[in-house]
């Protein structure tokens, strides 16, 4: 992981606004081909997320496992940064490795991260 990834790990927007004044890849994906802004969305680090969508970041990466910054957003309810990745035009009919979409996850209440 990079200092981005750790930044957004523990929602500390002032260091992510920095590290990306200093150049850092807002779309280098971990071991896990997670993003900065999909370890934001997992840590519900809301402020850290809108300032990667502000900086470019691409809301259609997908992980290891297949899922988007959306995905987690909508397994976990977080209904805030759903609003706002959907403004940044992410792929919503994206599904991860076991074929779920994220509308499929919501209407079904699944669980399985």
């Amino acid at each position: 992981r990079t200092a981005l990834h750790y930044a957004c790990v523990y929602d500390q927007p002032k260091m992510v606004t920095l590290l990306i004044k200093m150049n850092s890849d807002v779309n280098i994906c971990d071991d896990d081909k997670s993003t900065a802004l999909i370890k934001a969305v997992q840590f519900q680090a809301e402020e850290c997320a809108m300032i990667l969508l502000q900086s470019d970041a691409d809301p259609n990466v997908m992980d290891a496992s297949g899922n988007t910054a959306l995905h987690y957003a909508v397994y976990s309810k977080n209904t805030c940064t759903a609003a706002n990745l959907l403004r940044h035009k992410p792929m919503i009919e994206a599904k991860n490795k076991v074929y779920l979409d994220q509308l499929y996850l919501q209407l079904f209440d699944i669980h399985f991260f």
